[in-house]
């Protein structure tokens, strides 16, 4: 077995020990696991393929939507690399915790992302739209009114 490693921000190196990398994945023995970020490892077998693993401590971190996509396997949420993979990797990049132009993906991984998801996981797409559209409600509910008798420099009167 190949263990190897993305790029790690030194900082967050402590905090990746914290997590133990799966020795097993429910697709079959493992060939090769990359860390991404602390508790998440993208791991290939030599039976039937790859995917992404997320421990479960780490779990609680994604949407209810997201972990509904996941199958419980060893103490991981695991992710097939067919269609269900591309949910954890929207989840981590919405979430700041992945930067896949640190791993060698092509530059438009987002937008392919974003259209398998479209396409072949649409319950998940439609509750992470929404849940955007609800946290840009709150946003702008906490900004302050716009106070229309202020006037500015480039205001006529």
């Amino acid at each position: 077995m190949t263990i190897t490693s993305g790029q790690v921000d030194p900082k967050s190196e402590r905090k990746m020990k914290m997590f133990n990398k799966p020795e097993k994945a429910p697709w079959g023995e493992l060939y090769e696991c990359e860390i991404i970020c602390p508790g998440a490892f993208i791991v290939e077998t030599s039976d039937y393929g790859a995917g992404t693993m997320i421990a479960m401590d780490m779990a609680s971190a994604l949407s209810p939507a997201a972990q509904k996509c996941g199958l419980e396997y060893g103490g991981y949420l695991c992710y097939a690399s067919d269609i269900q993979e591309h949910v954890i990797h929207r989840e981590l990049l919405d979430k700041q915790l992945w930067d896949f132009r640190d791993f060698n993906y092509v530059e438009d991984y987002e937008e392919i992302i974003n259209d398998s998801l479209q396409r072949f996981n649409p319950e998940y797409w439609q509750a992470r739209q929404s849940s955007l559209e609800k946290e840009a409600e709150k946003h702008n509910a906490a900004l302050p009114p716009k106070d229309k008798s202020t006037k500015t420099r480039g205001d006529r009167e």
